[in-house]
């Protein structure tokens, strides 16, 4: 088992943005986390990180509480944002050395991993470029790979392929399924069904705080013809709008 969460809940104020949640996600798994917006999801992964502290609940990763010891489970956890972590104006090669400082790297481990970096987001031959030169499938590949530096064993991707080219995306899938291939469990949440389709073992709805669906991809798509019907049968057609 790789992450068990129970009981979880945020509140803000008199909102209750995660009600109970229960959730247990099984080592080596590409695991989709679906939601209308307004869901939850991201409150959920923002704890499951360490990144926001709960009300009430716990999460454990390969038995570590994220609260007790959130050196030691940061340290397993690579959490790849949809808003592009990086800095415009200074190159590929030092973005991914900040990077690498931050996750404590030595300086033999972090270049060996910068190579890595290069290699897995392919770009080798623009590793002295300022990031602002880049294109957007670029930067996202840039962005997945600075969040992986320190090589951790749960990956955590929020919409990493937002605004991206389809030959981009085509290559963050390849990079994920990889990833996950060498043993590495990936969290995914994304709006985009076929996302979900092309890549997930299993799949979880999410709306008002809790999981009201949980099961493998292969069951929902048994239900009827595609996850975007399955996914309005649960969770209605009326306008979810940003607040």
């Amino acid at each position: 088992m790789t992450i068990q969460i129970s009981d979880l809940e945020v509140r803000y104020g008199d909102h209750q943005a995660v009600d109970k949640l229960n959730l247990t996600i099984e080592s080596g798994l590409i695991y989709g986390l679906l939601g209308p917006n307004g869901a939850g999801k991201s409150t959920t992964i923002h704890c499951l990180c360490g990144i926001m502290e709960p009300n009430a609940g716990r999460i454990e990763i390969h038995g570590q509480s994220v609260s007790e010891n959130p050196k030691a489970v940061r340290s397993r956890v690579g959490f790849v944002p949809q808003t592009l972590a990086l800095y415009e104006q200074l190159s590929v090669h030092h973005n991914l050395e900040i990077f690498g400082g931050l996750f404590g790297l030595n300086s033999s481990a972090l270049t060996k991993r910068i190579e890595w970096a290069l290699e897995i987001a392919q770009l080798q031959n623009r590793s002295s470029d300022r990031v602002q030169t880049l294109s957007g499938g670029m930067k996202r590949r840039l962005n997945l790979v600075s969040s992986l530096l320190h090589d951790p064993s749960v990956i955590v991707c929020d919409e990493p392929t937002t605004g991206v080219d389809p030959q981009s995306r085509n290559h963050l899938f390849d990079s994920i399924r990889a990833l996950n291939k060498e043993g590495r469990t990936v969290i995914y949440t994304t709006h985009y069904m076929e996302e979900v389709e092309a890549l997930c073992d299993r799949v979880a709805i999410m709306d008002h705080g809790r999981i009201i669906a949980e099961d493998s991809l292969q069951s929902f798509l048994s239900e009827n013809t595609s996850l975007e019907q399955v996914f309005l049968d649960r969770t209605g057609r009326g306008l979810r709008d940003e607040a």
